[in-house]
């Protein structure tokens, strides 16, 4: 069975990462929140059965396993900040628009911890954007990444304009971090 760790936040021995397993809804998961659900990984119930087309939510499976069957368009490796890095990467199937102006994609985000880790997180989420707001990959998702005092990982990212994604995430983030759409 595919089991969905977002709805094991009120399980006692996960309320470490409750906060993180109910953002994971709507927010890509971030260096730290993968080394903190991989610390209780223990405790975490491992998916045996690829997850169901379309379904959202977070799931923890061995790594050698395939997490679904849908024909991804691949969107690359990619890693996080290099001070804890976590590898992962990113897919989409374009789906049929919700309205004119629209567009609907399903995402998938596969984290592999750096080092030999027995497991990994898949993360799928469904996104509707309008057509006008720009994203470097059309995830509408937010990462914060740590500054690093480097500069380097704006330019790496391909960031664009991002100031309509504010807005459609509603949400600004008011620490030093900087954020990146990723």
């Amino acid at each position: 069975m595919a089991r969905n760790l977002q709805n094991y936040s009120r399980v006692e021995d996960l309320l470490d990462i409750k906060e993180i397993l109910h953002r994971s809804r709507y927010e890509w998961l971030d260096s730290h929140d993968v080394i903190n659900i991989m610390a209780v990984q223990n405790n975490l119930p491992t998916s045996t059965e690829m997850v169901e087309p379309f379904k959202e939510g977070l799931f923890l499976f061995h790594s050698g396993e395939l997490t679904d069957a849908n024909d991804w368009d691949f969107n690359g490796d990619r890693v996080t900040q290099p001070a804890l890095p976590i590898y992962y990467q990113s897919s989409r199937l374009p789906l049929v628009p919700l309205d004119i102006g629209m567009r609907s994609n399903y995402w998938r985000r596969t984290y592999y911890p750096a080092g030999a880790s027995q497991f990994k997180i898949a993360q799928y989420i469904i996104v509707h954007l309008p057509d006008d707001v720009l994203s470097s990959d059309d995830s509408g998702m937010r990462v914060t990444v740590l500054n690093t005092g480097s500069s380097s990982e704006e330019e790496e990212s391909g960031e664009e304009d991002d100031s309509a994604d504010e807005e459609e995430s509603g949400e600004e983030d008011e620490s030093a971090d900087e954020e990146v759409i990723v």
